[in-house]
């Protein structure tokens, strides 16, 4: 009895699924969900925000330029990486502008052939800026005669004395600053030092003590010690007409060599 009843309900089971097959109005309204859903998926993907993969290294965007009357932006110098941007920004060790220079120190003319002359020089030197300055100076010389005038007169019969020495130089000069550097001494210490031409007129007097006027025209290196104290080293070219012992006149041309100590003041009061 009971094989018959287990027979029977294999056979009432699939009869029974069949009658609960869905209808074709239910089928259609599947469907439909089915074209909704994918409506909404594909809005989903198409409004979901891209994400950029990662990279290892992006390059900083450049900066714009600086226009006139346009103050440049140095906001970001702070962040800035050693792989991707490096700045640096230093004001000038010996600030000039404003301040007087005095300097005395030695000169020389080494382009004399027959005598040896050198004496003391004093210069004072007004900045209006860092670029420009005038100054004025004042070389007092001292000449003695070289053994080779002796052999001239001795040995060659030949007569000097028409040649005169100098005994001062002094005048007025244009100062322009046209470079601004360091330099670095035994890797211990970094010293600045700054470059620079001048022009301007004189006045030359020689051992009979005519005097005339001159023009010259030289350049030198400031090297700076502290913001008050440097060494100067700078090389003049003078032009000038002279008379000899016996009246005659010559043009000449003469070189001085420069070495001083200068010191700056006021003290500034903006570093």
């Amino acid at each position: 009895m009971r094989n018959n009843l287990f027979f029977l309900g294999l056979l009432l089971v699939p009869a029974f699924a069949l009658g609960q097959t869905a209808t074709p109005k239910e089928n259609q309204n599947m469907d439909l969900n089915y074209k909704e859903i994918d409506k909404i998926e594909q809005v989903l993907e198409t409004n979901f925000p891209q994400v950029e993969a990662p990279t290892e290294s992006k390059q900083p965007s450049p900066r714009p330029p600086v226009r006139g009357g346009q103050k440049a932006d140095f906001s970001d110098v702070g962040s800035s990486t050693l792989y991707s941007d490096l700045a640096v920004i230093q004001k000038n060790y010996m600030p000039k502008s404003g301040r007087f220079q005095l300097t005395a120190g030695l000169v020389t003319v080494p382009t004399d052939v027959f005598y040896l002359t050198g004496g003391l020089s004093l210069r004072a030197l007004y900045h209006f800026n860092e670029a420009w300055g005038a100054e004025l100076f004042y070389n007092y010389l001292s000449s003695s005669a070289r053994p080779e005038i002796d052999n001239i007169s001795n040995n060659n019969n030949v007569s000097v004395q028409n040649l005169v020495s100098l005994k001062s130089f002094m005048g007025a000069n244009v100062y322009y600053n046209f470079m601004y550097g360091k330099v670095s001494m035994s890797d211990t210490k970094v010293l600045p030092f700054e470059l620079y031409n001048t022009i301007g007129g004189g006045n030359m007097t020689n051992s009979q003590n005519y005097s005339s006027s001159s023009v010259q025209v030289g350049m030198g290196g400031l090297l700076s010690l502290t913001r008050s104290t440097a060494l100067r080293l700078d090389l003049t070219w003078a032009f000038y007409s002279t008379k000899n012992i016996v009246g005659q006149d010559s043009n000449e041309n003469s070189t001085f060599l420069n070495l001083g100590y200068s010191w700056f003041f006021p003290e500034p009061d903006y570093r």
